[in-house]
């Protein structure tokens, strides 16, 4: 299963999709209209791959939702991933990429047996307007993607079957000097650390260093439950830590009521 989606590209929206166009000014000064439609039709393609191309790479780089996506990143963005919005989000880009092959295919083959300049022109435009008004039409589905995926490239990476401890407690209570301690490396994300130790050079552990205390909105924008690690990673343990000095800015009450 994926965990790591940092690969996932940005998903372009809106007017950023002409960027992606480099199409020239055809002149017809000079050209003759066989020629000329010859590559007016090669602008058609070519748009058409641009799209298709972009459409695709979105396809591939997002996770299948019941193969790819482990419970656990699931519960990371429970507050902004829904289920039906995702697939219905993909589904509509994967429609789109046919629709705009169709749109290409059926102009192509009309510019073969244009008699007019004007009319090849004509099909040209209205060819590539109709593919860009394809990819206008599903634009809300590419702004859940984007937005879905500047939550997902921020989560940490985790190995579900590898053994983890997930420390907690409230701030200021000398977590940090346990995980500097205890682990061999770090790799930081928004959410959460997660370091690594071996235990004795025979079992490796994760160690997450969880933000707050379990339950707590802490994942910036996005509220996301931190004890979904524990319910979803095998051989796991939670360590709170309590400061029963009051230093860390709160009482033990305060601690242990939550």
């Amino acid at each position: 299963m994926q965990s790591d989606f940092n690969r996932i590209i940005v998903v372009p929206i809106g007017n950023e999709f002409f960027v992606l166009m480099t199409l020239s000014c055809v002149s017809d000064n000079g050209f003759k209209l066989n020629r000329l439609c010859k590559l007016y039709t090669r602008q058609v393609t070519k748009t058409q791959l641009t799209f298709c191309n972009k459409l695709s790479s979105i396809l591939h780089d997002f996770p299948r939702l019941d193969d790819d996506i482990h419970p656990l990143y699931i519960d990371l963005l429970c507050f902004v991933f829904d289920k039906d919005l995702y697939n219905f989000s993909l589904g509509q880009i994967n429609t789109a990429k046919d629709m705009i092959t169709n749109i290409a295919n059926d102009y192509v083959n009309v510019l073969e047996f244009v008699g007019l300049l004007k009319e090849c022109k004509t099909l040209k435009e209205s060819a590539v307007a109709g593919m860009f008004g394809v990819v206008n039409e599903i634009t809300p589905s590419f702004a859940y993607l984007q937005q879905l995926r500047q939550h997902m490239v921020k989560l940490p990476l985790i190995d579900p079957d590898v053994p983890m401890l997930l420390v907690s407690g409230y701030p200021h209570v000398d977590k940090d000097c346990f995980m500097s301690i205890i682990i061999d490396f770090t790799t930081k994300s928004v959410a959460f650390d997660v370091g690594h130790t071996d235990y004795n050079d025979l079992m490796r552990s994760q160690v997450i260093d969880a933000p707050g205390v379990l339950d707590k909105p802490v994942f910036g924008e996005c509220s996301v439950v931190i004890n979904a690690p524990a319910r979803h990673l095998r051989d796991s343990l939670v360590l709170f830590f309590l400061d029963v000095s009051g230093s860390c800015g709160y009482s033990i009450a305060d601690q242990v009521f939550f």
